[in-house]
Parts: C-alpha cells; sequence; structure tokens
C-alpha cells in the first residue's frame, strides 16, 4: 500500500494549497507589472511617433478632396522603420502577453489539480488499490521495487484523469471522496470557471476564435451571457475579465482542497480552520476584500465551521467584518457583529469587536483589561495588524498604548531583511 503519512511536506494539502497560491499571486504581480510596462511603453511610442510623423505630413487639395502625403527624408528611413516595427510589436504583444497570462492560470489549476489527487490517493490509498490495471510481467522486472510499481501506476493514473474535462475531474473527485457539493460552491463561480478553461483551449488551439465546442460545453454549464457569443467570433482578454479568471481560479482551487481536506483528514480540523482563517486574513491585509469575503463566507457555512469550535467561528467573523467594513459595506460589518452573542468570547474578541464599531473608549478598556500580556495579544498584533488601522489613529489608542508598554507608539515598524520573502515556496 502507498505510505498514507508521506513523509514529504510537499505532498501535504496545507503545503500544496501556500505553494499554489504563493504562485497564483505571483501571476497575478506579474500580469498587473508587465501589462503597465508595455502600456506606459506604448503610451510613449505613440508621442514618438506624432511627433515624427508630424512634420512629414503634407497636404495637396484638389476640387474635390485634401489629399494627405507622408514624405520620409531618406535620412530618417532607418529609424522611422525602426518606431514603425516597433509601434506595431507593441501592438500585438499586449492581447498575446494577455492571453498568456490566462493559460498561465489555467496551467497552475491543473496542476495544482494533479498534485491533489495525488495527495488522495495517499491518504486513501485503497483507491489505488482497488484499480483494476494491467501491467506486464516485463515492465514489472524494469521497476526496482513494488512500491516503484505502485508509483508508475499511480502516475498512469493521475494521467488519465487529467485527459479528461474539468468538469469530469471534479465527477471522479465527487465519486471517490463521496461528496455531492463540488460544483455547487457556487454556481456562478463553477459557470466563471467552465467559461475561463474552454477561452483557454481557444487561446491555444483556434487564437481565441469561438468553436462550436467552446459553445457547447458553455451551454452545459449554464454558462451567462453565451447566447450573445457567436462561432467565428474572436475573443480577447482585458484587465477586468483577468482579475475575474484569477478569483475564479482562486476561489474554487481553495474550496476544493478545504472540503477534500475535512473529509478525509477530520482529525485535523482545527488546523484546516486556522489555514482558512489565516487565508482569509492574509487577503485582507493585501486589500482582496472581495475574495476574502468569499472564502470567509465559505469557512462559516455548514459542514464546514462545527458550533462547537467557537474560537476559529468568532474568529472567521472578526475578520468578514473587518472585509465588509474596509471593502465600505459598513451596514453588513454591523449588521452582521450584532447578530452574535459575545458574552461567550474573551476580551481580545471584543476589544476587535469595539474596534470594528469605532466605540474606541471601550476599546481602550479592554486594551487595559489585557495589559501587556503576549499570550492574549502581543504588541506586533497591535502594530501591524489591519483590524487597527483605524484606532491606531486615534488619541485613546496612542495613550492606552503608552501606558501598557511604557513606549510612545510611533507609525513606523522595521521589518527584518530575513524576514523578506520568507513565505517562499518550501523546498
Amino acid at each position: 500500500m502507498l505510505d498514507s503519512n508521506p513523509t514529504n511536506k510537499n505532498w501535504e494539502i496545507p503545503t500544496l494549497i501556500t505553494n499554489f497560491t504563493n504562485r497564483l499571486e505571483a501571476i497575478k504581480f506579474s500580469f498587473e507589472t508587465i501589462l503597465e510596462f508595455i502600456e506606459l511603453n506604448q503610451n510613449k511610442l505613440d508621442e514618438e511617433w506624432t511627433n515624427l510623423v508630424h512634420p512629414l505630413l503634407t497636404q495637396e487639395k484638389t476640387e474635390t478632396e485634401i489629399k494627405v502625403k507622408l514624405q520620409v527624408p531618406f535620412d530618417q528611413l532607418p529609424h522611422f522603420k525602426k518606431v514603425s516595427k516597433s509601434s506595431l510589436n507593441y501592438g500585438l504583444s499586449s492581447p498575446l502577453v494577455k492571453r498568456t497570462f490566462i493559460i498561465s492560470l489555467v496551467s497552475e489549476f491543473d496542476i495544482f489539480l494533479s498534485q491533489l489527487i495525488r495527495i488522495v490517493f495517499y491518504i486513501k490509498p485503497e483507491i489505488l488499490n482497488a484499480l483494476d490495471k494491467q501491467i506486464s510481467f516485463k515492465q514489472i522486472l524494469e521497476f526496482d521495487s513494488l512500491d516503484s510499481v505502485k508509483e508508475y501506476i499511480l502516475e498512469k493514473e493521475i494521467e488519465t484523469i487529467l485527459r479528461e474535462s474539468h468538469t469530469e475531474h471534479f465527477k471522479w473527485l465527487e465519486t471517490k471522496i463521496n461528496i455531492g457539493t463540488l460544483r455547487k460552491f457556487d454556481t456562478k463561480v463553477w459557470e466563471d470557471f467552465i467559461e475561463l478553461t474552454e477561452r483557454r483551449n481557444l487561446f491555444v488551439h483556434c487564437d481565441g476564435i469561438v468553436s462550436s465546442q467552446y459553445v457547447k460545453v458553455c451551454k452545459e454549464n449554464s454558462v451567462h451571457h453565451i447566447e450573445s457569443i457567436e462561432v467565428g467570433k474572436k475573443l480577447d482578454v482585458n484587465k477586468e475579465y483577468f482579475h475575474k479568471a484569477y478569483s475564479s481560479v482562486y476561489e474554487i482551487s481553495i474550496k476544493l482542497a478545504h472540503t477534500i481536506w475535512r473529509k478525509l483528514k477530520p482529525e485535523e480540523r482545527e488546523e484546516a480552520d486556522a489555514d482558512l482563517n489565516n487565508l482569509g486574513f492574509k487577503l485582507i491585509t493585501e486589500e482582496e476584500y472581495n475574495l476574502a469575503i468569499i472564502l470567509l463566507n465559505f469557512a462559516l457555512s455548514e459542514p464546514i465551521i462545527k458550533k462547537s469550535n467557537l474560537q476559529a467561528k468568532f474568529l472567521f467573523i472578526l475578520n468578514k467584518a473587518q472585509a465588509l467594513k474596509w471593502s465600505g459595506q459598513v451596514g453588513e460589518m454591523e449588521k452582521l457583529i450584532h447578530e452574535q452573542d459575545w458574552s461567550v468570547c474573551s476580551d481580545e474578541m471584543n476589544l476587535a469587536k469595539a474596534v470594528l464599531l469605532d466605540e474606541f473608549d471601550k476599546a481602550a478598556k479592554f486594551m487595559e483589561l489585557i495589559g501587556n500580556n503576549p499570550e492574549k495579544l502581543s504588541i506586533i498584533s497591535y502594530r501591524q495588524w489591519p483590524i487597527f488601522k483605524k484606532f491606531r489613529q486615534t488619541q485613546q489608542f496612542k495613550e492606552t498604548y503608552q501606558k501598557i508598554f511604557n513606549e510612545p507608539f510611533e507609525m513606523v515598524t522595521e521589518i527584518s531583511p530575513l524576514i523578506v520573502g520568507a513565505d517562499k515556496e518550501e523546498e
């Protein structure tokens, strides 16, 4: 049997999630950076082209029309051609580059999915053991151990699964893990995800030109507005579409991984809750509020969160509340907070609640109750947590902070150079 507890941490779900989200964020960063560079240089080139061409234009009037001629001096012709070629290259590069990033998003999901399926086999080796696979005696002799044979069969099975459509991938997981909700997280994100994967296929195989297969698959999955897209139309990518695609891949992957994790490893529920809360918190610090709210709604849904785990539940609530507040949905934030019974919560939780409601006098009193107690709330938390960012600007906070820690609060934070880039992928 395959080892159900592999020592390699790269084959654990939390490590997979961390590596995947880091890579996805790198794609988003690259998209924004490269597009900004292309647009900046395109604008400079347009200005150079205008300045180059304008003095060379002449007008010729006739009785019926005005003809515009471009006369390029021979000695300026090489530079003229160079600028013209560069302008053409930039005009072509922008749509090509944007397509490439859509292809990269889907490729990262496929890599993530193959690794997730491998983890499923590790956790539930009986799935692999139940496969009716044939292998010749000659092939067996080429392996040095039975484990190598099993690894070969595993690789072949994963390859077989991944040759199918993305819909079939989810169906396979539903059947093997006995979960019936993987495609029902949110019908909208499923529609967006399927359209994205089909558009990726168009970019790879058809130069972005809509095929009957694209329309068929999108209709089968009730993709919104598919009726308005005709066969033969050429699809492209703009910034809005990329960010929607990024969010849908991020959302559906995290929900998939956490659903499987909690199903196959129920004893790791506390670790899974902490991982999901940390992910929501990370998105908040990066000001990805809408995506944070989506994942925190998922975290608070049944059967993800158990009512017995009040600590995790209230951390999810506080993170969702601050995401709502910082995204301008103050009314929704207040409604969420007032729906809860905070009498069962710690002073730290009630401090966070008071801060979110802008009850700063009350918040200062909770700070004094907690005191200088790193086990409850560290000085770093007061200085860096986004939930305190408005409170930190008040006189109540500064006075109470100095009273507790015997030092003035300065809006400056030193970051050790050793910390920078510390969250890279694990080797």
